[in-house]
C-alpha cells in the first residue's frame, strides 16, 4: 500500500510540474511588456531586451503597456526604432493607460497601426522638447542647436506616425506650454485608434 501512494505522489509532483510549465510556456505567449514611470535608460533597457528577445522567437504580437510622466529624448528615440524595425515581422499593440505624456506619446502611437489602444480616461499630454543645462554660452549654444535638431526629428516621426502634420504638431510646441488631451482627442489625431 505505501508503494502505491509513492506513486500517486510522484504522479501529482509530475502533474503540478507540467500544470507549471505549461503556465510559464503561456506567460511567455502573452508577449506583454510595460512601460510604468520614467523613460530611462533602465526602463529603455528592459523594455528594448524584451521587444527584441521576443520578437526573434517570432511567438506573435506584443502587448506594450505605457504609463509615464515622460523622460529622456535619447531613451524614447531608442525604444521607438526597435519598435519601428520590429513591427514590420511583429505587431505591436499598444496601451496607454493611466497617463501617456511627453516622450510616451511617440511609443504609443508607434504601435502598429489599427492596435493602439488606450484607456477611456487616461490623460495625454504633449509639448515640446525641453532642456535643463548650464555652463558656458558657447556650450548653451550649442546644446541648443541640438535640441533643436533632436526637436525636428521629433515632430518628423511623430507627424509620420499620426494624423498631425508636421505644420499642426510646430503649432503646438509653438504654445510654450503643455498641451493636454482626452483620449477621444488622440484617437481624433492619431496617436491612438481605439479607446477601452
Amino acid at each position: 500500500m505505501g508503494k502505491k501512494k509513492g506513486k500517486n505522489k510522484k504522479k501529482e509532483e509530475l502533474e503540478i510540474e507540467v500544470e507549471v510549465e505549461a503556465e510559464a510556456e503561456e506567460d511567455i505567449s502573452l508577449g506583454m511588456v510595460e512601460l510604468y514611470g520614467p523613460v530611462d535608460e533602465e526602463k529603455s533597457a528592459e523594455v528594448i531586451d524584451f521587444i527584441l528577445k521576443y520578437s526573434y522567437g517570432g511567438q506573435g504580437p506584443i502587448q506594450f503597456l505605457i504609463s509615464t510622466h515622460g523622460g529622456l529624448a535619447s531613451e524614447m528615440f531608442a525604444i521607438y526604432d526597435v519598435m519601428r524595425m520590429t513591427r514590420e515581422n511583429t505587431e505591436i499593440l499598444t496601451l496607454g493607460l493611466g497617463k501617456v505624456m511627453s516622450a510616451g506619446v511617440l511609443l504609443l502611437a508607434a504601435g502598429s497601426k489599427g492596435g493602439r489602444q488606450i484607456g477611456a480616461n487616461c490623460k495625454v499630454m504633449i509639448h515640446g522638447l525641453r532642456a535643463e543645462q548650464g555652463g558656458y554660452l558657447p556650450t548653451l549654444q550649442n546644446d541648443l542647436e541640438e535640441l533643436r535638431r533632436l526637436e525636428e526629428s521629433y515632430i518628423k516621426v511623430l507627424s509620420e506616425e499620426t494624423n498631425m502634420s508636421k505644420r499642426y504638431i510646430k503649432k503646438l510646441f509653438s504654445k510654450k506650454l503643455d498641451v493636454f488631451l482626452s483620449a477621444e482627442e488622440a484617437v481624433d489625431l492619431g496617436i491612438a485608434d481605439i479607446i477601452v
